[in-house]
């Protein structure tokens, strides 16, 4: 139950950690194709 437990709270925080990374790197994309973000944040969204 323990490690079950904190499999649960390790997969999280990677989910947590994986998903900021995600958004950075769309944000820095968005910046060098001169999209803007605010675009970017919704196709984010809407997928």
């Amino acid at each position: 139950m323990l490690l079950a437990t904190l499999a649960i709270i390790a997969g999280f925080a990677l989910l947590v950690w994986s998903a900021d990374r995600f958004v950075e790197g769309a944000a820095v994309s968005a910046h060098y194709a001169g999209i803007p973000p605010l675009l970017i944040g919704m196709l984010v969204v809407g997928f």
